[in-house]
């Protein structure tokens, strides 16, 4: 599986978000640019203790993430002493909190043993194989094909987490792209972004899609809400807060929102402030910031 960084603070951030989001809307149709594997071996290591691992022994202690739909999850998967002993991947959380509706689901990949995870994940949770199609294709071209198939009767979600955010495919599509077709067509969607500099401010993703905007003259009624999750200090310290040779953290990482409720924003806001307030007497302080991106900008 091509992914190494799971269970650190971008995908807890990420997946926070993400359960909530399905909770509440329960999408009939799930969409998945960049999906990979549905599980990973939870092991610890200095991103995933950073990460996961001090989610889970916050919310021991704090009750705000304590009640989160993502808490709750972890809660149900194989461990021991509240632990899991697997990390759930986006797949995996769309198919356990969908598995009881008859939400169809489209993954996409390039890594064809995450695609096969997944499917196996699909049959240990009993979602009907008719329901599931992974596809070993470029997410992109993809997802612009099947947003313009989903019928207007249909709730729809798309998931957009790419690793860099500008890479364009070979018909010089980004993730941008995609992700300002799925808000014009009225798609419910998430894209998740790397911050990639402590200096970056404001966040390339917000400078580009401001733009982006501006530039194509698009109406004036698109709302953009962003949450991004920044730290302090990107070295990693051990629990005798001893720096770790060779091992940094990435420096941030933010969602922006289209065409979701401004409650469920606002929900998803509140979440993302708890969780930096957690880190608030580490070195690797975090912080919370909010950005909303207009059209008229």
């Amino acid at each position: 599986m091509a992914n190494h960084h799971y269970g650190n603070i971008g995908d807890v951030w990420k997946h926070m978000v993400l359960c909530e989001i399905l909770y509440r809307t329960k999408p009939d149709i799930v969409l998945e640019s960049h999906a990979g594997a549905a599980r990973y071996a939870l092991t610890p290591a200095p991103e995933r203790n950073h990460g996961i691992y001090h989610f889970l022994n916050a919310a021991e202690v704090n009750s705000t993430l304590r009640n989160t739909v993502f808490f709750n999850l972890l809660q149900e998967l194989p461990g021991r002493d509240g632990k899991p002993n697997v990390y759930p991947g986006s797949p995996y959380i769309e198919l356990t909190l969908l598995s009881r509706h008859n939400t169809g689901f489209i993954f996409c990949d390039l890594d064809d043993t995450s695609l096969e995870n997944i499917n196996l994940a699909a049959g240990d949770l009993n979602v009907s194989p008719q329901r599931v199609t992974c596809r070993s294709a470029d997410g992109i071209t993809t997802m612009m094909s099947a947003i313009a198939d989903v019928g207007k009767d249909k709730t729809t979600l798309l998931h957009i987490d790419p690793f860099r955010l500008l890479d364009c495919n070979n018909q010089g599509y980004s993730s941008v792209d995609l992700f300002i077709q799925a808000a014009l067509a009225g798609i419910k969607t998430l894209l998740w972004y790397p911050i990639l500099s402590q200096e970056e401010i404001p966040s390339e993703a917000v400078t580009v899609v401001s733009e982006h905007l501006v530039k194509n003259s698009y109406p004036d009624h698109l709302r953009f809400p962003t949450g991004e999750i920044r730290l302090k200090d990107c070295i990693l310290y051990d629990s005798n807060n001893r720096p770790i040779s060779g091992e940094t953290l990435l420096p941030g990482c933010g969602i922006m929102y289209a065409n979701i409720s401004d409650d469920l924003v606002k929900r998803c806001s509140e979440l993302g402030h708890e969780l930096a307030d957690t880190y608030r007497d580490m070195k690797n302080r975090v912080v919370f910031t909010e950005t909303l991106v207009t059209a008229s900008e």
